[in-house]
């Protein structure tokens, strides 16, 4: 970590005081072991800021900051590490075991909650491709994702991706679904891209303002940045925007020690009763 010396035991008090901001601002916990990659990342950001130190930093948060300032501090607090085909055994579960039971819904409508730069919801409407025809899903198929950075919502709308952000999308899928538009960059196409919403919600806002309730919810990979308590407050939270036999998808490896409203159906894998 720091050696104990006066700059040392300043400069950690401030990143403590930027821990507490990001904590009060999102409900993400910047954990104590961390704390030498968040230096790091708020040097980046004066030094792209043009401020000489920390302090100037956290005076501008102080003072009546703007969304453009609170929105960079967010972007450097979270980490918004995704790829495409990441866990797809649970989006397997949906789409074989889940969509069939939805067969007579006109629409079904399905969340990405912390949707990062989008790859969750069009890997699964990549993989949904396979049984249901780009007419049918255009409508039936409702997507939301949302998250707490308003950056990367902007890249999930966009659909530009890096070559190295493709490297987990198989050739035939790649080919398919994503055009070149530079030596580095492939864009998704419209076909997938206008099946979906994007928007900025933080997850621990008490109103999200959707306007129906949702068939499932993909929640993964995002859950153990917050305390117990915002776990459980989150957990409760979509349960209530979900409709009767509705589905919750974490990751295998989230799991929590506290009750909830939810049934759990096996690790990942959850469900709201009638």
């Amino acid at each position: 970590m720091f050696p104990n010396t006066p700059n040392n035991r300043r400069q950690s008090e401030q990143l403590s005081w930027l821990q507490n901001w990001i904590e009060n601002e999102t409900g993400l916990v910047f954990e104590n072991t961390k704390k030498d990659i968040l230096a790091k990342r708020v040097d980046r950001l004066c030094n792209q800021l043009k401020l000489e130190t920390i302090n100037q930093l956290i005076e501008k948060l102080k003072s009546n900051p703007s969304a453009t300032l609170c929105s960079q501090v967010i972007d450097i607090a979270t980490i918004n590490h995704t790829h495409f085909f990441r866990e797809t055994a649970g989006m397997a579960f949906f789409i074989n075991r889940v969509i069939p039971t939805l067969k007579y819904e006109k629409k079904i409508r399905i969340w990405s909650a912390a949707a990062s730069s989008g790859a969750e919801l069009y890997t699964l409407l990549m993989m949904l491709s396979e049984q249901i025809s780009i007419s049918e899903m255009s409508k039936r198929i409702v997507c939301v994702g949302t998250d707490v950075n308003p950056k990367i919502i902007e890249q999930a709308k966009s659909g530009i991706y890096t070559k190295r952000q493709l490297m987990e999308v198989p050739i035939e899928q790649r080919n398919k679904w994503f055009h070149p538009i530079n030596d580095n960059q492939w864009q998704l196409s419209n076909d997938l891209r206008n099946l979906c919403e994007f928007r900025t919600i933080n997850l621990l806002e008490k109103n999200w303002s959707f306007h129906e309730k949702f068939h499932v919810t993909y929640l993964r990979n995002v859950l153990y940045y917050f305390s117990p308590e915002k776990q459980k407050q989150i957990l409760e939270h979509v349960f209530e925007h979900t409709l009767p036999s509705g589905w919750l998808i974490t990751s295998v490896t989230e799991n929590h020690n506290f009750k909830t409203s939810w049934r759990r159906i096996k690790a990942g894998i959850y469900q709201k009763g009638f």
